[in-house]
């Protein structure tokens, strides 16, 4: 496989990963990206949140610079994998007020959004590697 078309597959997968990440994130609070597109040519990756401001990231940063900047698309600032283990510390509030499906639905989702995230950042920066391979 060529370099051009290695690097659109790795930018398909990182757009697609990306996406990802904002679906599940939005389970501890909105998500502020309104779309992602890529330049294959180039390897930019441009994510735009819901006030018409983007970020644009190099396919072969995209995992640090993923990790840094995509607290700017959250409403609370840097502060997304902080509210995850604040939901988590005060998981026991939650306990009076749901029944039990609900808590265990609750708890199960918030564990399963805070792993899925780290995957998805973990694979970016697989992606991020295999670009600096090209």
């Amino acid at each position: 496989m060529d370099k051009i078309n290695k690097q659109r597959e790795l930018c398909e997968e990182a757009v697609k990963l990306i996406g990802e990440f904002s679906k599940e994130a939005g389970f501890i609070n909105e998500c502020q990206i309104s779309h992602i597109q890529s330049t294959y040519s180039n390897g930019i990756i441009t994510i735009f949140n819901n006030d018409g401001d983007n970020i644009q990231y190099s396919i072969s940063e995209i995992s640090y610079l993923f990790q840094d900047k995509i607290i700017d698309f959250w409403p609370l600032g840097n502060r997304f994998f902080f509210d995850v283990e604040c939901l988590k510390a005060s998981a026991l509030k939650y306990y009076s007020h749901l029944d039990k499906i609900e808590f265990i639905e609750y708890i199960g989702n918030l564990h399963y959004t805070e792993l899925r995230c780290n995957e998805i950042i973990q694979q970016l920066r697989e992606i991020e590697l295999a670009t600096l391979n090209l």
